[in-house]
Order: structure tokens, then C-alpha cells, then sequence
């Protein structure tokens, strides 16, 4: 069993999965096990994407994706180490070029299929808008049309908006956390990002002038990414 043949194989035991969360284990060959014992899986991943992807307390890498990877491991037997990213554009060169092969908290982007296969979705969120508190409530993302939003380059949440909304005025930053302060300094008019992570960075940062003033009605529908061979 080559590299190849686990990516494809992989690509349909996590399919599988999320599809049917009774699935304890999966019956492999003798030389398919062999394989997954002695070839070391790399996944990459960003740790700037609360709750998929964290750190804890304890400076160890946590959250939602992580969770998951880790029962495909335990039922599959993978063998694999974890690599974090400084931000999301290193993540996608790293698929991009070949130099990881999975990761394991993105979203389904047409964009990318000449060099990434994607699983099917495990979890989705609506994508929120962040306004200063004094804001009044946005009701669509049509309503930012014109106005300066500061998201993430890059992020499933720009990606799903500046093709349903291209009349937004986006100000690409690495990160969230980075969109709010914009935000919160008063140079954009908005921040956006899937709705639990922009509620949680508001609370752990403090920032006290601003509030989730609706959110879109197109979800993020958050998925593994897998290098295509």
C-alpha cells in the first residue's frame, strides 16, 4: 500500500465516519496495517482558529479538529505527527507544495481541487459579523456590501463571502484576532469569521466595544483537506 493508495483510502474511511459515528474500527488487511504502523502521516495545522483549532491552557494544541483526528487515529491505527503553522497561508502552501499531507480544519473550496481532495463535513457554524457595540444589527452579509470588513486571508469565511458578496471591501489580515483589532481601533467597519470563534476572541481579549451583530445565512461547513497526489 503506497502513499497514494492510504490518501484515497483515507479519504473514504473519514467519509465514512462522519458519516456513521457507530463505526468503532476499520477492517484492514494485514499490509494495509503494516503500512499505517510504518509511515508517519504529517498533518499541519493553525492554532488561531477557536474552537477548531487552539491552544489550551497548557500550550497544547486543542479544539474541535484536533478531537477528531484523534479518534481516526485510534480507530484506523495511523501513525502521524502534527505540525503548527504561524498562519492559515502556510498551511495551504505546505498541501500546496507537498510538504504535509493532511489538515484537518478547513472548508470545501472548488479553488483548491487541482491540488486537495476534502472530506465530507464533520461540523458547521454561520459565518458572524463583529461591529462595534454601538452598531445597530446586520440581517445579511448584503448589508456589508461597501463597507471595509477585515477577515482572514484566505479563511473559508472570505472565500464563502467574496463570492456570494463581491462588493464587499475586505482587508485581508493572518488572523481573527488581528480582524478584531482593526476593528476594535475603528479602522474596519466589521470583523467576520464562523460565529464561535469570533464570539470567543471577543471574551478572552476583552474587547468590550464590540459586539456579534448578526450572523449569514451560508455556513461554514468545516472538513479535513487532503494533498492530492
Amino acid at each position: 500500500m503506497n502513499k497514494v493508495k492510504f490518501l484515497l483510502f483515507f479519504l473514504i474511511f473519514t467519509n465514512c465516519l462522519f458519516a456513521n459515528e457507530i463505526i468503532d474500527y476499520v477492517k484492514l488487511t494485514p499490509k494495509e496495517e503494516a503500512f499505517l504502523r510504518n509511515t508517519k502521516i504529517k498533518v499541519i495545522t493553525s492554532n488561531t482558529w477557536a474552537p477548531i483549532n487552539m491552544y489550551n491552557d497548557k500550550d497544547e494544541l486543542s479544539g474541535i479538529a484536533i478531537d477528531f483526528w484523534n479518534k481516526i487515529k485510534e480507530r484506523a491505527h495511523i501513525n502521524s505527527e502534527i505540525v503548527t503553522a504561524k498562519d492559515w497561508n502556510h498551511v495551504l502552501n505546505s498541501i500546496k507544495n507537498k510538504e504535509a499531507d493532511i489538515t484537518i480544519g478547513t472548508s470545501y473550496d472548488k479553488n483548491k481541487l487541482d491540488y486537495a481532495n476534502f472530506t465530507s463535513s464533520y461540523i458547521s457554524f454561520p459565518i458572524a459579523f463583529a461591529t462595534l457595540f454601538d452598531k445597530r444589527f446586520i440581517p445579511n452579509a448584503s448589508f456589508l456590501e461597501g463597507k471595509k470588513v477585515a477577515v482572514g486571508e484566505n479563511y473559508s469565511s472570505h472565500n464563502i463571502l467574496k463570492e456570494h458578496f463581491p462588493n464587499i471591501d475586505f482587508v485581508t489580515v493572518k488572523n481573527t484576532k488581528e480582524a478584531l483589532e482593526l476593528l476594535s481601533a475603528g479602522k474596519v467597519e466589521a470583523a467576520v469569521d464562523i460565529l464561535p470563534t469570533i464570539a470567543h476572541l471577543i471574551s478572552v481579549n476583552g474587547y468590550y466595544n464590540l459586539k456579534i451583530s448578526g450572523t449569514s445565512e451560508h455556513k461554514v461547513h468545516v472538513s479535513f483537506m487532503i494533498k492530492r497526489l
